[in-house]
């Protein structure tokens, strides 16, 4: 009897030992797309396998095969995979366009009622502005990375303030105010130094599209008329305002006529040097290009932000970072969902942080590295990206407790890196004005034809602000008259069937 039970309990374990790894090979696996930046160190592994990739593996409620995609060349392999039914189970893209071309074209799960069920954190967590970008018209095709809050503010408008001060002039409120401070800036001596030798502003760089921007048409966009229809910014009547702000500037000597000559680091200098008065550039780059300068030029100087004083502010990113879409290759849609629920609850810290205490503090809401520069770019320089989607709650504020907190040994960088907190808080809350979620709608009339309408536009404007005798009202009546010979008013219907469709 012995040996018989023996026998059965020899043959059990072994059956048992044989379930494991059947169980094991049971656990649903889906294939992830992960941009490929050649940024792994070569101890650290590949981009397929490295200690995140692992712990992954190890946490996730399904297992993970992650396949590289070259960076540069995301849309053209994502079309190769979606043609051949080859495109792993997720994918994430940047652009809205072609997110919307795939599921025009069928290539796409649709996923309301799929992340209702399996991922409803994301519905909690993303805010409902983020969320929208993963529609098309009333069906929802992608889950949204949603951008931090100092990842969305993009452009500044900074100012002297003490030569607000030195002239008895306050921060501009409204476009006499700023006129006037312009002017100042160039007439009345800002720096009393006695000499003349400073502009108001400028036309390089980003202070075009600041004006641009303030007047709610910025760049090539489309936006809505009055009447409900889009138009091209460039014959919107707006954008004729912010032109002959322009050229008011050129026209009056407030800004150098020779800014074409600039090259891409001019406006900073302008402004460490005291050339000018504003500077108009990308967010960050006050303390990374122009303060540190500025203060060794002139200890006594004094900066803020310049919040836009009408209804729309400087140019702002996207509350979408990038899109997560499911080919609809895909056989469970769930289990990816699944796994963007656990990513965005669970996962994402781990990837993009470390362990508490050990890679990182918390000090006031701000996540504070532990490392040193080169330990932390060997660990998370590469695996910021496979957290697809995630809850990282950054603010001017929190920057600012990080600012604190990391207390660096340059006490002048961290001057201008508050100054840029404080911009950020300032101007978080004054919209960008976007009327559309991409700038062609992908509409076919649009892409084929518009570039070239755009540069006749481009061109007309450019000559209103080199010559004198020639107006912005000239050329916005001569584009008008150029563009309806190059079957505008053709594209521009094509435009408005397209908004409409999307219930813009």
């Amino acid at each position: 009897m012995k040996k018989y039970l023996a026998l059965f309990l020899t043959l059990a374990l072994t059956l048992a030992m044989v379930a494991i790894p059947t169980m094991a090979e049971e656990r649903e696996t889906i294939r992830v797309a992960i941009l490929d930046r050649s940024a792994v160190p070569t101890e650290q592994g590949t981009y397929e396998d490295n200690w995140a990739t692992r712990w992954i593996n190890e946490n996730s409620p399904v297992a993970v095969e992650f396949v590289p995609v070259t960076r540069s060349s995301t849309y053209s392999t994502y079309n190769l995979w979606l043609a051949g039914g080859e495109a792993p189970d997720l994918i994430m893209e940047f652009q809205p366009e072609y997110v919307e071309e795939w599921a025009n074209l069928g290539l796409l799960h649709e996923l309301h009622d799929l992340i209702d069920e399996y991922m409803p954190s994301y519905r909690t967590l993303t805010s409902e502005d983020a969320q929208k970008w993963g529609y098309i018209g009333d069906d929802e095709y992608a889950i949204i990375q949603e951008r931090p809050e100092t990842s969305v503010i993009n452009h500044m408008v900074y100012v002297r303030t003490d030569w607000l001060e030195n002239l008895g002039l306050s921060m501009p409120t409204n476009w006499e105010e700023f006129e006037n401070v312009v002017r100042a800036f160039t007439e009345d001596d800002p720096d009393g130094n006695g000499v003349n030798d400073t502009w108001g502003w400028s036309l390089a760089g980003h202070y075009q599209t600041a004006i641009q921007s303030m007047y709610g048409v910025a760049n090539t966009n489309w936006y809505k008329n009055a009447d409900g229809t889009f138009d091209s910014a460039y014959v919107m009547e707006e954008r004729l305002e912010a032109q002959k702000f322009l050229e008011k500037c050129i026209d009056n000597g407030w800004a150098d006529v020779e800014y074409l000559s600039y090259d891409s680091e001019t406006q900073y200098t302008h402004f460490a040097t005291g050339k000018t008065g504003f500077l108009a550039c990308e967010h960050g780059n006050l303390y990374a290009k122009a303060y540190p300068t500025l203060k060794a030029n002139f200890p006594d100087a004094t900066v803020a932000v310049m919040p836009s004083f009408t209804e729309y502010g400087y140019y702002q990113e996207r509350e979408c970072a990038f899109l997560n879409v499911i080919p609809s290759t895909c056989k469970n849609p769930a289990a990816v969902l699944q796994y963007l629920e656990w990513m965005i609850t669970d996962g994402w810290e781990m990837v993009t942080r470390g362990v508490e205490g050990e890679d990182y503090q918390m000090i006031d809401g701000a996540a504070v590295t532990l490392l040193d520069t080169d330990a932390y770019k060997a660990k998370f320089g590469y695996t910021q990206e496979y957290a697809v989607v995630k809850h990282d709650t950054k603010s001017g504020t929190i920057a600012a407790a990080r600012v604190a907190a990391e207390n660096d040994p340059d006490p002048i960088m961290s001057e201008g890196k508050l100054i840029d907190c404080d911009a950020m808080e300032k101007t978080k809350d004054i919209k960008f004005r976007r009327d559309t979620p991409t700038a062609n709608l992908g509409v076919e009339e649009v892409i084929d034809y518009m570039t070239d309408l755009n540069t006749v536009a481009g061109e007309y404007y450019a000559k209103a602000l080199a010559d004198k005798d020639y107006t912005s009202e000239q050329a916005y009546e001569d584009i008008k008259a150029e563009w309806e010979n190059m079957d505008y008013e053709m594209i521009k219907e094509a435009f408005n069937e397209k908004a409409a469709e999307l219930g813009l």
